[in-house]
C-alpha cells in the first residue's frame, strides 16, 4: 500500500480510499473521483511497445482504449520500487458482453492498422510437421482407447475419453484436411497482412459500460489478426451463454475486416488444434499411479479441452452454412 501512496502522489491524487481488487489492480479514490491503478509485470521493452500502441490508437482516434492519466511530469507510467504503474479512470463494468460490439471493435483495430507484407517463408514445412504430429496423436488416442476398452471397469476419465471419440475422430479428419488445403493455398499468389493485435484479449480485459473499452494492452504487438481472434474465441467460448453469439455475430468482424480464404482455413486449424486434449490424456496416464493424484482434476481439464474442440467443430459447421455453400466459394 505504500507503493500505491507513492504512485498517487506522483499523479497529484490526494488519496482517501484504497482497495486491492487483484494482485495487480487497485481501486483508489480522492473522495470525488475514482481511479484504477494497474501494476504491470512486463519488461521495460514491452512497456515501450505499450507506449507505441497507445500512440497508434490515439492517432487513429479509436476510442476503445481506456484513457491513461498523465503524471506530474507528463508521463504515462511510473516506476516505484522497480515496478511499473499506470492509472486509468475507474469505470464500473456492467459485465454484459455484447459480442457483436466486441467483434466490431476488434475488426476496426485490425483493419485500420493493417499492413501488407510478402511472406516468403512457406508454411509448408512447419505445417507438414504439425500434420505428422496430428497423425501420431490420433494413433496414440486410438491405441489408448483400445487399452481402456479391454478393462472390465473403466475409470471416469477413461470412460470420458471413450465417449468423446466420435467427435475427436472428426476433429482429426478436419484438421488434416485443412492442413493440406492450407498448403495448397500457400502455393498460390495470396495476400498476407499483419495488424496491431491486442495480444491477450479475453472477457476480463473488456469493460462493458456506456462505452466499451479494451484494457490491459501490455502484450500488444503486430502479428496476424487470426491470433487475436483465436485467443478471444477460445477464452470466451468457455461461457456457455456466449457460444451461439460467438458464431452468429462473427459477421460483425467480417464487415470491418474481410478475411481471405487462406485466413479462414488458418482459423479453422487453430480452432481444431488437439494438442491440449492429447497432452491431458498423456499426463493422466503418467500420473495416475501417484498417491496424490486427483482424477477429478483430470476429468475437468479433459472436458474443458474437449469443449474447445467441440466448439471448433460447431464453428466450422456454422460458418460453412451461414456464409458459403462450400468452402471453395469463400473468395467469390
Amino acid at each position: 500500500m505504500e507503493d500505491i501512496q507513492t504512485v498517487a502522489t506522483l499523479y497529484r491524487i490526494h488519496l482517501q480510499q484504497v482497495r486491492q481488487i487483484t494482485d495487480n489492480l487497485f481501486y483508489i479514490s480522492d473522495g470525488d473521483n475514482a481511479f484504477a491503478v494497474k501494476k504491470s509485470n512486463v519488461s521495460n521493452e514491452r512497456m515501450q511497445l505499450w507506449l507505441q500502441t497507445y500512440t497508434i490508437i490515439s492517432n487513429l482516434q479509436l476510442d476503445f482504449m481506456m484513457p491513461i492519466l498523465l503524471t506530474n511530469d507528463g508521463q504515462l507510467f511510473v516506476y516505484v520500487n522497480d515496478k511499473i504503474y499506470y492509472i486509468m479512470p475507474w469505470i464500473n463494468d456492467h459485465k454484459t458482453y455484447r459480442v457483436k460490439k466486441i467483434f466490431r471493435l476488434l475488426g476496426q483495430l485490425h483493419v485500420k492498422t493493417k499492413h501488407p507484407y510478402e511472406y516468403k517463408q512457406s508454411f509448408e514445412i512447419p505445417l507438414n510437421s504439425f500434420k505428422d504430429e496430428c497423425n501420431d496423436a490420433f494413433k496414440f488416442i486410438y491405441q489408448t482407447i483400445e487399452q481402456f476398452e479391454r478393462k472390465y471397469y473403466m475409470s471416469p476419465f477413461e470412460l470420458q475419453v471413450c465417449t468423446h471419440f466420435h467427435n475427436i475422430e472428426k476433429v482429426f479428419k478436419h484438421i488434416l484436411y485443412y492442413i493440406d488445403d492450407f498448403n495448397d493455398e500457400c502455393q498460390k499468389q495470396i495476400e498476407w497482412h499483419y495488424s496491431l493485435c491486442h495480444g491477450y484479449l479475453q472477457l476480463d480485459h473488456i469493460i462493458s459500460a456506456e462505452q466499451m473499452y479494451f484494457i490491459n494492452w501490455e502484450r500488444a504487438h503486430f502479428t496476424h489478426p487470426i491470433k487475436d481472434l483465436i485467443h478471444f474465441l477460445k477464452q470466451a467460448n468457455q461461457m456457455n451463454n456466449l457460444r451461439d453469439a460467438l458464431m452468429n455475430d462473427f459477421s460483425s468482424y467480417l464487415e470491418e475486416n474481410r478475411l481471405f480464404r487462406h485466413e479462414y482455413i488458418l482459423l479453422f486449424i487453430y480452432l481444431l488444434n488437439p494438442s491440449t486434449y492429447v497432452n491431458t490424456i498423456k499426463q493422466h496416464i503418467q500420473q495416475r499411479e501417484r498417491i496424490d493424484h486427483h482424477v477429478i482434476n483430470d476429468v475437468i481439464s479433459l472436458e474443458r479441452a474437449y469443449r474447445q474442440l467441440h466448439f471448433g467443430l460447431k464453428w466450422i459447421d456454422h460458418f460453412e452454412k451461414a456464409f458459403v455453400t462450400t468452402l471453395d466459394e469463400i473468395d467469390d
